[in-house]
């Protein structure tokens, strides 16, 4: 019952998802249809707690409830899960709700046959039905009033750029409560479109896209929101051209805000190359200028020797610059499970490994130890690190969890600790053989490495995107997707490209 599950803890939210969103799980489904499109189901028919008769659906359908807590003498649970085809990988979130009363509709877009799975102490009426509602074009506002406190939202066309202005309020609910926003991308969009993952008594914000089709929100809160959706209002300025020369603590050029992606250190420590989504990467302190990459880069890797960095997109497109070699990328077409999130460079061959947000991991010219592609993860993966002989690899989900292979060491993880904001990424401690795990509030989680300070105690302007460490291990940075550094220990400050 949702009563008793622990919502004021980030990780056991993250629990919680699990459950709901099933992925296909759930109790056996009863089998003997009952109607085709439309069917009404109710707790006198069922029971206030029990599985109703399965139905069928062959387009866009919608699921509208209600449910009533005043026999009950107190707030009751309202939680549908809903029981999908078998093989069918569709995300399927429906209402789960603590309140004395409350209403809303939930849109869904697989086909099939389906039934529901309903706990709850209070009387309660379900209507599935084919949707009416049509696609959205540019601007769209959805509220819990509409859906329901957690929910799925229905669909939203975008052709450009695009955003997403969000807010909750828990003060109904008493406490803090988790806002989670799953943004549901087209068939085949490889974007990593990460939305809202917050908890606290309220809070605002804007997040940017650059993605285009036919979006859905999935909604998990205890919390009244407002989603607005709408096109871009001015489009993001191209990054200026790279300067030919660079000295001193200062970067060759400023990056557009929250598009970071990511750093790598220079192999002597002296300088850094920090990264866009636009393929820009502007260099800071002895760290050359090497050149632009492609749009759509993901993540950004430092060469083992000499001046050179990769980088790679999402659908796994790999470019070189400097020092660096290509040793090849993802085939052009290949449809992943995920995007590509991360890389890490092979110190003892040259080539790379490339990391999937479900840990699936593709080497080139790097040997292959492992990886989780053939299990379903709690959280996406985040950040990847080789070991200082390449003999191994880590990788971190952003729950904290942690994945060792080859001869990485495990030394901890977060993966069963509430956290404040999801982990972005890590970086290996060439000293101690131990790590950091870097959160999106500038958060530090050492594991036999030493702690040399954090922002998890202050507000950023922009989340953290990503960090690497000090070749000698005394020291770490971390970068936030307006450009911004936070160096720590032996780290020096050698510029931002924050405008």
């Amino acid at each position: 019952m949702r009563a008793s599950r622990g919502w004021a803890a980030g990780v056991g939210a993250l629990v919680m998802v699990l459950i709901f969103f099933g992925l296909g799980g759930g109790p056996a489904r009863a089998a003997t249809a009952t109607a085709a499109d439309t069917a009404t189901f109710t707790s006198t028919q069922v029971g206030t707690s029990g599985n109703t008769p399965s139905f069928t659906e062959s387009g866009n359908w919608q699921l509208t409830w209600t449910y009533d807590c005043t026999a009950f003498s107190s707030a009751g649970n309202f939680i549908v899960t809903v029981n999908q085809p078998s093989g069918d990988l569709a995300t399927d979130p429906a209402p789960n709700e603590l309140n004395m009363s409350g209403s809303g509709t939930d849109y869904y877009y697989d086909t099939g046959t389906f039934s529901l799975s309903v706990s709850s102490e209070c009387s309660w009426s379900i209507t599935v039905s084919p949707s009416g509602v049509n696609t959205a074009n540019g601007s769209a506002s959805f509220t819990s009033s509409q859906t329901g406190q957690t929910g799925q939202t229905s669909q939203f066309s975008e052709s450009g750029l695009w955003t997403m202005a969000w807010s909750y309020n828990c003060a109904s609910n008493g406490s803090q409560g988790n806002f989670i926003v799953t943004v549901n991308q087209p068939s085949g969009d490889l974007a990593n479109d990460q939305g809202p993952n917050e908890l606290g008594m309220s809070g605002t914000g804007t997040d940017h896209y650059s993605d285009t089709g036919v979006f859905s929100l999935a909604v998990d809160s205890e919390c009244a929101w407002t989603i607005n959706v709408a096109p871009e209002a001015t489009s993001t300025a191209p990054p200026p051209p790279p300067s030919t020369t660079n000295s001193g603590a200062q970067c060759n050029m400023t990056l557009p805000s929250g598009t970071v992606v990511g750093m790598a250190t220079t192999p002597d420590g002296g300088g850094y190359w920090i990264a866009s989504t636009s393929g820009a990467v502007a260099s800071c302190g002895d760290a050359p200028d090497l050149g632009i990459g492609p749009a759509g880069t993901a993540a950004i890797a430092a060469a083992p020797t000499g001046n050179g960095y990769w980088l790679v997109t999402g659908t796994g497109t790999v470019a070189a610059f400097g020092s660096a070699t290509n040793h090849g990328s993802i085939p052009a077409g290949t449809q992943l499970n995920k995007p590509i999130v991360a890389m890490a460079a092979d110190p003892a061959t040259g080539g790379y490994w490339l990391l999937g947000g479900d840990g699936g991991v593709f080497s080139f010219d790097a040997p292959f130890y492992g990886s989780t592609g053939n299990i379903r993860l709690n959280a996406p993966a985040v950040g990847m690190v080789a070991t200082a002989d390449g003999g191994g690899y880590y990788f971190v989900a952003s729950d904290g969890g942690i994945f060792s292979y080859g001869n990485a060491v495990f030394h901890g993880s977060m993966g069963a600790t509430p956290l404040n904001k999801p982990v972005v990424g890590m970086a290996l401690d060439p000293a101690t053989g131990g790590y950091w795990l870097d959160a999106a509030d500038g958060g530090i989680f050492s594991f036999d490495a030493p702690f040399y300070g954090s922002t998890g105690n202050i507000t950023l302007a922009k989340p953290c995107a990503g960090m690497t460490s000090m070749p000698s291990g005394n020291g770490y940075r971390f970068v936030a997707t307006d450009g911004g550094i936070f160096d720590f220990g032996g780290a020096p400050f050698d510029g931002s490209a924050a405008s």
